[in-house]
């Protein structure tokens, strides 16, 4: 009876290790947020599978593709550093993309701190409920406590967000046994760019408060003042620039004003916005430009026509000597004539 048990026992165990064997376990399948980098499509019935390259922490693979027709048609459409979800599953050794779809990335989704709303809910923490805002980065998911001592803070804000609302999230590092600490939150602003005339202070509350005199590329300048938390901080980074230095900056409103979040140098290619012309603000000026401008241009033109007539006439009155031959521009084909050029 015991051998029988045993017996049992083991063929038990081998049907369900061999069953294991048949079923690929979750570990084998991931989902990876890459960049596209290119894609080489196989004729139908070869022997060659399609390929995916991607860009994975840097580094650019290329992977055998084993996806539907409509999913090679998505990707057709992609740029090279367009963001792409992939599915890739361990079969023989060997990764193979069985599934990808193109990924939207939302303004400002890719800098720190920002994020997009997925919903609110609860959480059991130290054995109380608290509060919690979910969002989501480049297709993952992230959780935050809402303290209780900022809720009536954040709460406006809370109730009016929807799906994909593009937030600036600040947090405080978890505590044990507790989930990261919301301790700043508002709406994405994308940045803006200007050049940076001078730091300055303001008043505020019975102090003074930095401020960055910036202007606009029509020349326009304007006085934005620091986000009280950050005023120790900016008015450092300031000193490090001067005046016609190009910046880009973000902004944060509330129900007391326009605040300066942040700044830094701006990329080269910004500059090239901030060369418009200064707009006049008198339209009387305008008038008066216009006028001056037309009788400049007939002025011009008067003068212009004049020396096209004298020199017409110039050549009028050079006489042919009838004994020289006149000399013929040989003709060298439109291929050298592109070659000269």
């Amino acid at each position: 009876m015991i051998r029988l048990l045993m017996l049992a026992a083991v063929v038990s165990l081998l049907t369900g290790r061999y069953a294991d064997a048949q079923t690929p376990p979750a570990e084998r399948v991931q989902t990876e947020m890459v960049k596209f980098v290119s894609v080489r499509v196989s004729p139908p019935n070869s022997k060659t599978p399609s390929m995916l390259k991607i860009n994975r922490d840097n580094k650019n693979l290329e992977l055998p593709l084993d996806v539907s027709n409509r999913d090679l048609d998505d990707l057709k459409d992609l740029k090279p550093g367009d963001y792409l979800t992939i599915e890739i599953r361990l079969e023989g050794g060997k990764y193979i993309v069985t599934g990808v779809e193109p990924y939207d990335v939302k303004p400002g989704e890719e800098e720190k701190d920002v994020y997009l709303f997925y919903d609110l809910d609860e959480k059991t923490v130290n054995k109380r409920s608290v509060p919690t805002i979910r969002v989501t980065k480049m297709g993952k998911r992230s959780e935050f406590q809402i303290p209780a001592a900022r809720r009536d803070q954040f709460q406006p804000l809370l109730d009016e967000l929807s799906a994909d609302d593009v937030l600036v999230v600040l947090v405080s590092p978890a505590q044990k046994g507790q989930l990261p600490s919301v301790r700043d939150i508002s709406r994405y602003e994308p940045p803006q760019f200007g050049k940076f005339v001078k730091r300055t202070e303001v008043p505020q509350d019975k102090s003074k408060l930095g401020a960055l005199i910036i202007a606009d590329a029509n020349g326009a300048e304007r006085t934005i003042p620091f986000l009280q938390a950050k005023n120790t901080a900016l008015n450092t980074k300031a000193k490090s620039f001067k005046d016609g230095d190009v910046i880009q900056f973000r902004t944060k409103t509330d129900d007391k004003g326009t605040w300066l979040d942040d700044f830094k140098a701006a990329p080269k290619n910004s500059e090239l916005t901030l060369h418009a012309k200064p707009a006049t603000q008198d339209p009387a000026n305008d008038d008066k430009d216009a006028k001056a401008d037309t009788k400049a241009d007939v002025k011009k033109d008067a003068k212009s026509d004049a020396k096209s007539d004298a020199k017409s006439d110039a050549k009028t009155d050079v006489k042919t000597d009838p004994k020289k031959p006149v000399q013929q521009i040989p003709d060298r084909g439109a291929g050298k004539m592109i070659q000269d050029l």
